[in-house]
């Protein structure tokens, strides 16, 4: 049988649907993070995992559920993060939501899809009512209290100034910095559950 020619990727599926699906969710957490969900097109986020456009859709469906795929990824991170807080002496709650909140945009691989979340869902109105089902769903149900709310908006807030626009302050100031400056105001919510 042949070979294909020199730089020319052979026809047919890649071996391996587990590894292509994998490189197709690392291509999107990348570009959604890059460009946000409205910039983000399914030809593109193929093209950067290199596979068909159709094969992101078999995998996925949509955009919408290759997002929502994207952002199921994060979720495997936020039981561990709210398990911390829970166990962590009450006194200490703010503090240590804060540094494991900080934590997830800091390593490499949650930072990424951490960012690919927030800036997915600005400016798109689809991917921000995905966001608030996936929040509701896997923050919100267990905790349905407005210092939930609050400690939520404070944290996207600091996320976004830190990471997204990386303006002001808070994308100057260290890990550490942070951490202090806000475990107090985070605290004084958390107090109230």
């Amino acid at each position: 049988m042949p070979s294909a020619a020199p730089g020319v990727r052979p026809l047919g599926r890649r071996p391996g649907a587990e590894s292509s699906k994998s490189d197709v969710l690392d291509a999107a957490t990348r570009l959604f993070a890059r460009e946000g969900y409205g910039n983000a097109t399914v030809r593109a986020i193929a093209a950067e995992a290199g596979v068909d456009p159709a094969l992101v859709i078999r995998f996925f469906g949509s955009k919408e559920g290759l997002f929502s795929a994207v952002m199921e990824r994060l979720n495997v991170n936020l039981p561990g993060l709210l398990q911390a807080m829970n166990s962590s002496e009450r006194q200490d709650r703010g503090r240590v939501l804060a540094e494991r909140f900080l934590a997830l945009w800091e390593h490499p691989e949650t930072g990424l899809a951490t960012q690919a979340l927030v800036r997915g869902a600005i400016g798109s109105p689809n991917a921000t009512g995905m966001m608030q089902r996936f929040l509701e769903a896997n923050l919100f149900h267990s905790a349905p209290h407005p210092a939930v709310a609050t400690v939520s908006a404070m944290l996207v807030g600091v996320a976004i100034a830190r990471y997204v626009v990386s303006a002001g302050p808070l994308a100057e100031m260290t890990v550490q910095q942070v951490v202090d400056t806000i475990a107090p105001s985070l605290q004084v919510q958390l107090e109230q559950l």
